[in-house]
């Protein structure tokens, strides 16, 4: 079925989709979450030490494995 149009501009009219309310709420909740943690900053602290020794055991731990 073609669509409607106004026939003096070519313009379709507005279409209307029904949606599940709970998905759309579910989606909506989702969003405004997203959002929230997009406005808040990320403060976090590296301790210089621990990642110099978290890292060396990584690279260590990877060469034995690759050795055997």
């Amino acid at each position: 079925m073609r669509p409607r149009r106004y026939p003096y501009s070519g313009k379709k009219e507005s279409t209307f989709v029904k949606a599940d309310p709970e998905l759309v709420e579910k989606l909506l909740r989702n969003t405004s979450f997203l959002e929230c943690l997009q406005k808040k900053p990320i403060n976090f602290q590296i301790d210089l030490e621990e990642f110099k020794r978290l890292s060396y055991e990584a690279i260590h731990d990877t060469s034995q494995v690759t050795q055997q």
